[in-house]
Protein backbone atom coordinates (compact mmCIF):
# COMPACT_ATOMS: atom_id res chain seq x y z
CA UNK A 1 0.00 0.00 0.00
CA UNK A 2 2.82 2.44 0.88
CA UNK A 3 4.50 1.78 -2.45
CA UNK A 4 1.27 2.60 -4.28
CA UNK A 5 0.86 5.88 -2.35
CA UNK A 6 4.37 7.15 -3.13
CA UNK A 7 4.08 6.05 -6.74
CA UNK A 8 0.87 8.02 -7.06
CA UNK A 9 2.45 11.32 -5.95
CA UNK A 10 4.34 11.96 -9.23
CA UNK A 11 1.19 11.02 -11.16
CA UNK A 12 -0.80 13.57 -9.13
CA UNK A 13 1.75 16.28 -9.87
CA UNK A 14 1.73 15.44 -13.55
CA UNK A 15 -2.05 15.56 -13.56
CA UNK A 16 -2.02 18.97 -11.83
CA UNK A 17 0.44 20.46 -14.31
CA UNK A 18 -1.40 18.96 -17.25
CA UNK A 19 -4.65 20.33 -15.87
CA UNK A 20 -3.27 23.86 -15.90
CA UNK A 21 -2.29 23.50 -19.54
CA UNK A 22 -5.64 22.10 -20.57
CA UNK A 23 -7.41 24.76 -18.49
CA UNK A 24 -6.20 27.29 -21.04
CA UNK A 25 -8.78 28.50 -23.57
CA UNK A 26 -9.96 25.46 -25.49
CA UNK A 27 -9.03 26.87 -28.87
CA UNK A 28 -6.35 29.51 -28.37
CA UNK A 29 -6.49 31.54 -31.57
CA UNK A 30 -3.03 32.94 -32.21
CA UNK A 31 -4.60 35.65 -34.32
CA UNK A 32 -6.99 36.68 -31.53
CA UNK A 33 -4.22 36.61 -28.92
CA UNK A 34 -1.91 38.67 -31.14
CA UNK A 35 -4.69 41.18 -31.75
CA UNK A 36 -5.33 41.52 -28.00
CA UNK A 37 -1.62 42.02 -27.28
CA UNK A 38 -1.33 44.62 -30.02
CA UNK A 39 -4.31 46.49 -28.59
CA UNK A 40 -2.87 46.53 -25.06
CA UNK A 41 0.59 47.63 -26.25
CA UNK A 42 -0.46 50.28 -28.76
CA UNK A 43 0.75 53.00 -26.38
CA UNK A 44 3.97 51.21 -25.38
CA UNK A 45 6.40 53.65 -26.93
CA UNK A 46 9.91 52.85 -28.13
CA UNK A 47 11.77 55.69 -29.89
CA UNK A 48 11.37 59.04 -28.14
CA UNK A 49 13.01 62.43 -27.92
CA UNK A 50 13.21 63.94 -24.41
CA UNK A 51 10.99 66.99 -24.24
CA UNK A 52 12.88 69.89 -22.71
CA UNK A 53 15.62 68.00 -20.86
CA UNK A 54 19.01 66.48 -21.54
CA UNK A 55 19.67 62.76 -20.87
CA UNK A 56 23.06 62.18 -19.24
CA UNK A 57 24.62 58.71 -19.77
CA UNK A 58 24.94 56.55 -16.63
CA UNK A 59 25.84 52.84 -16.62
CA UNK A 60 24.21 51.94 -19.90
CA UNK A 61 21.14 54.08 -19.23
CA UNK A 62 20.73 57.79 -18.42
CA UNK A 63 19.46 60.30 -15.88
CA UNK A 64 17.97 63.77 -16.48
CA UNK A 65 20.48 66.59 -16.69
CA UNK A 66 19.57 70.16 -17.58
CA UNK A 67 15.82 70.67 -17.75
CA UNK A 68 13.80 73.50 -19.26
CA UNK A 69 10.48 72.03 -18.14
CA UNK A 70 8.26 74.30 -16.05
CA UNK A 71 6.58 72.14 -13.42
CA UNK A 72 4.31 74.61 -11.59
CA UNK A 73 1.82 76.00 -14.05
CA UNK A 74 0.24 79.20 -12.91
CA UNK A 75 -2.20 79.69 -15.79
CA UNK A 76 -5.66 78.22 -16.14
CA UNK A 77 -5.95 75.84 -19.13
CA UNK A 78 -2.20 75.91 -19.56
CA UNK A 79 -0.43 73.81 -22.18
CA UNK A 80 0.09 70.13 -21.36
CA UNK A 81 3.83 70.84 -21.38
CA UNK A 82 5.62 74.15 -21.03
CA UNK A 83 9.29 75.03 -20.92
CA UNK A 84 11.52 78.05 -20.46
CA UNK A 85 15.16 78.71 -21.31
CA UNK A 86 17.05 81.78 -20.15
CA UNK A 87 19.69 83.28 -22.44
CA UNK A 88 22.21 82.92 -19.64
CA UNK A 89 21.54 79.14 -19.55
CA UNK A 90 23.04 78.81 -23.02
CA UNK A 91 26.52 78.98 -21.53
CA UNK A 92 25.89 75.31 -20.65
CA UNK A 93 26.43 72.67 -23.37
CA UNK A 94 23.46 70.67 -22.07
CA UNK A 95 21.20 73.73 -22.27
CA UNK A 96 22.36 74.40 -25.83
CA UNK A 97 21.45 70.83 -26.82
CA UNK A 98 17.98 71.22 -25.31
CA UNK A 99 17.60 74.62 -26.97
CA UNK A 100 18.48 73.14 -30.38
CA UNK A 101 15.98 70.31 -30.03
CA UNK A 102 13.17 72.58 -28.84
CA UNK A 103 13.77 74.94 -31.76
CA UNK A 104 13.73 72.01 -34.20
CA UNK A 105 10.41 70.81 -32.72
CA UNK A 106 9.12 74.36 -33.05
CA UNK A 107 9.97 74.31 -36.76
CA UNK A 108 7.87 71.13 -37.03
CA UNK A 109 4.94 72.94 -35.34
CA UNK A 110 5.03 70.56 -32.39
CA UNK A 111 5.85 73.51 -30.12
CA UNK A 112 5.37 77.25 -30.20
CA UNK A 113 7.99 79.70 -28.94
CA UNK A 114 7.53 83.14 -27.39
CA UNK A 115 10.06 85.61 -26.04
CA UNK A 116 9.65 85.95 -22.30
CA UNK A 117 11.89 88.35 -20.38
CA UNK A 118 15.47 87.42 -21.08
CA UNK A 119 14.64 84.05 -22.57
CA UNK A 120 12.03 81.95 -24.37
CA UNK A 121 8.88 80.11 -23.39
CA UNK A 122 7.91 76.94 -25.24
CA UNK A 123 4.41 75.46 -25.36
CA UNK A 124 3.32 72.11 -26.72
CA UNK A 125 0.81 72.35 -29.57
CA UNK A 126 -2.23 70.23 -30.41
CA UNK A 127 -0.20 68.66 -33.23
CA UNK A 128 2.15 67.15 -30.63
CA UNK A 129 -0.57 65.54 -28.52
CA UNK A 130 -0.49 62.12 -30.24
CA UNK A 131 3.24 61.86 -29.51
CA UNK A 132 3.34 63.12 -25.93
CA UNK A 133 4.25 60.59 -23.23
CA UNK A 134 4.63 61.59 -19.61
CA UNK A 135 3.41 58.56 -17.68
CA UNK A 136 4.78 55.06 -17.03
CA UNK A 137 3.14 52.04 -18.64
CA UNK A 138 4.67 48.70 -17.59
CA UNK A 139 7.38 50.63 -15.65
CA UNK A 140 9.04 51.86 -18.86
CA UNK A 141 9.24 55.49 -17.65
CA UNK A 142 9.70 55.25 -13.89
CA UNK A 143 10.06 58.99 -13.28
CA UNK A 144 7.21 59.90 -15.69
CA UNK A 145 9.56 62.15 -17.64
CA UNK A 146 8.14 64.09 -20.62
CA UNK A 147 8.88 62.77 -24.12
CA UNK A 148 7.65 63.12 -27.66
CA UNK A 149 7.61 59.54 -28.92
CA UNK A 150 7.66 58.66 -32.59
CA UNK A 151 7.45 54.88 -32.55
CA UNK A 152 5.73 52.17 -30.51
CA UNK A 153 6.35 48.43 -30.32
CA UNK A 154 4.18 46.40 -32.71
CA UNK A 155 3.90 42.69 -31.83
CA UNK A 156 4.44 40.49 -34.90
CA UNK A 157 4.41 36.92 -33.65
CA UNK A 158 3.52 34.89 -30.54
CA UNK A 159 6.53 32.64 -29.92
CA UNK A 160 5.12 30.63 -27.01
CA UNK A 161 2.44 30.67 -24.31
CA UNK A 162 2.36 28.74 -21.03
CA UNK A 163 0.67 28.92 -17.60
CA UNK A 164 2.47 31.12 -15.09
CA UNK A 165 4.09 28.95 -12.37
CA UNK A 166 2.50 29.21 -8.91
CA UNK A 167 -0.02 31.73 -10.15
CA UNK A 168 -2.33 29.76 -12.35
CA UNK A 169 -5.67 31.15 -11.14
CA UNK A 170 -6.82 34.18 -9.12
CA UNK A 171 -9.77 34.61 -6.80
CA UNK A 172 -11.91 36.23 -9.51
CA UNK A 173 -11.37 33.29 -11.84
CA UNK A 174 -8.69 34.91 -14.05
CA UNK A 175 -5.91 32.61 -15.20
CA UNK A 176 -2.33 33.81 -15.54
CA UNK A 177 0.13 33.01 -18.30
CA UNK A 178 3.63 33.77 -19.53
CA UNK A 179 4.23 34.60 -23.16
CA UNK A 180 7.11 35.46 -25.47
CA UNK A 181 6.47 37.59 -28.53
CA UNK A 182 8.50 39.17 -31.31
CA UNK A 183 7.97 42.80 -32.27
CA UNK A 184 9.18 45.66 -34.48
CA UNK A 185 9.00 49.45 -34.00
CA UNK A 186 6.19 51.25 -35.80
CA UNK A 187 6.94 53.58 -38.70
CA UNK A 188 8.17 57.00 -37.60
CA UNK A 189 6.31 60.17 -38.68
CA UNK A 190 8.01 62.57 -41.05
CA UNK A 191 9.08 65.03 -38.33
CA UNK A 192 11.21 62.33 -36.67
CA UNK A 193 13.22 61.64 -39.83
CA UNK A 194 15.63 64.34 -38.81
CA UNK A 195 19.28 63.94 -37.87
CA UNK A 196 19.11 66.30 -34.88
CA UNK A 197 16.03 64.60 -33.46
CA UNK A 198 17.56 61.14 -33.89
CA UNK A 199 20.88 62.21 -32.35
CA UNK A 200 19.11 63.29 -29.17
CA UNK A 201 16.62 60.43 -28.97
CA UNK A 202 16.34 57.57 -26.51
CA UNK A 203 14.71 54.15 -26.58
CA UNK A 204 12.30 53.05 -23.87
CA UNK A 205 12.15 49.43 -22.71
CA UNK A 206 11.71 46.75 -23.78
CA UNK A 207 14.88 47.35 -25.79
CA UNK A 208 15.11 44.01 -27.58
CA UNK A 209 12.90 41.53 -29.37
CA UNK A 210 11.70 38.95 -28.48
CA UNK A 211 10.20 40.08 -25.17
CA UNK A 212 8.34 38.16 -22.48
CA UNK A 213 5.07 39.28 -20.93
CA UNK A 214 2.58 38.35 -18.23
CA UNK A 215 -0.99 37.80 -19.37
CA UNK A 216 -4.34 37.33 -17.68
CA UNK A 217 -7.23 35.46 -19.29
CA UNK A 218 -10.68 36.28 -17.95
CA UNK A 219 -14.20 36.06 -19.37
CA UNK A 220 -12.93 35.22 -22.82
CA UNK A 221 -10.46 38.11 -23.07
CA UNK A 222 -6.67 38.44 -22.82
CA UNK A 223 -4.94 41.27 -20.92
CA UNK A 224 -1.25 42.16 -20.82
CA UNK A 225 -0.31 42.80 -17.17
CA UNK A 226 3.45 43.34 -17.41
CA UNK A 227 6.45 43.29 -19.74
CA UNK A 228 9.95 41.98 -19.09
CA UNK A 229 13.11 42.91 -20.94
CA UNK A 230 16.10 40.57 -21.11
CA UNK A 231 17.81 42.79 -18.57
CA UNK A 232 16.52 45.58 -16.32
CA UNK A 233 13.61 47.61 -17.65
CA UNK A 234 15.82 50.65 -18.13
CA UNK A 235 15.84 53.04 -21.09
CA UNK A 236 18.92 53.69 -23.20
CA UNK A 237 20.32 56.43 -25.40
CA UNK A 238 19.36 55.67 -28.98
CA UNK A 239 22.83 55.97 -30.47
CA UNK A 240 24.06 53.41 -27.89
CA UNK A 241 21.15 51.03 -28.43
CA UNK A 242 21.59 51.09 -32.22
CA UNK A 243 25.20 49.94 -32.02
Amino acid sequence: MRIWVFAAIPLALIALIAGEFFAAPAAVSTRALLAAVRKDLRFTYHDCVPLGWKPVPVSGSYVPGYSASVQNYGEWLDALWRGHIERSDLRSAQARDVFAVLNRLTQERLLTRKIKGNGWNYYMTVRALPYYYGSSVFHDNRDSLPYLCYSAIVPQHIDWLMPAPRRARSADGARWYKMQFSWVPSTAPEWANDTLVRMHSVVLPPLTSPTTASLAYSDGDWYVTNLYDRGWMLPALKYSADR
